[in-house]
Formats: structure tokens, C-alpha cells, sequence
């Protein structure tokens, strides 16, 4: 079951949900026809993952609490991009408009 979820997100197509649990990783569930859910995979292993985004372009958006960064994924669970933040803690990511490496994402 779930111990410290934290972020939830729907791919952009409504095909996949994603969610972290903190001090795990985030995990995608496909969405099925009928709109439950199929076995769930881990996406992305890491142990400090906080709030969750997903992107018009489908990026996903995670929020790295004890790294102080935001880390943008692609769908294929690829690294993207990492912004390393100000902060010494980042606990979410939400209804901003992100500028990193010339371009701009908005989030969802």
C-alpha cells in the first residue's frame, strides 16, 4: 500500500497517472479504457520527491525536497532538465510558469 504519497498527476492524453511516494520514488499506473487503473511500475527511483506537476507537453515535475531542485521528466522517464533552486527545501510544484535552458513550460 501507500506509505508517504505525495503528488499525483494525469499524463496529458489521460493514458497514465503518476504519483510519488516519498522515499521511494513516483510510480505511473496505465489508465484503462474504463478508467481504472493497471498494475503500477516505478518511473523514477529517488528518495526525496515531494509535489508533482505534469506539463501541456507532458513533462513531469518533481519537486526534490532535500536537493533543493525541481527535476522535469519526459515520458520515457528520462531526466530533462534540473533547476537547482534557492531554497534549502522544495516541497511543490504547482499552477507556475517555469523559464529554464531558453524555453518556457507552463504547468498545468
Amino acid at each position: 500500500g501507500l506509505k508517504i504519497a505525495n503528488g499525483i498527476g494525469l499524463s496529458p492524453d489521460g493514458k497514465r497517472l503518476y504519483h510519488n511516494e516519498s522515499l521511494v520514488g513516483t510510480f505511473v499506473y496505465p489508465v484503462r479504457d474504463d478508467g481504472s487503473l493497471g498494475p503500477k511500475e516505478l518511473f523514477w527511483e529517488q528518495d526525496n520527491g515531494d509535489g508533482l506537476a505534469i506539463d501541456v507537453e507532458g513533462g513531469i515535475w518533481i519537486a526534490c525536497f532535500s536537493d533543493a531542485e525541481l527535476v522535469r521528466l519526459l515520458p520515457d522517464g528520462s531526466v530533462d532538465r534540473r533547476i537547482i533552486l534557492p531554497h534549502k527545501v522544495v516541497s511543490s510544484v504547482w499552477g507556475a510558469v517555469v523559464r529554464a535552458a531558453g524555453s518556457t513550460t507552463r504547468i498545468m
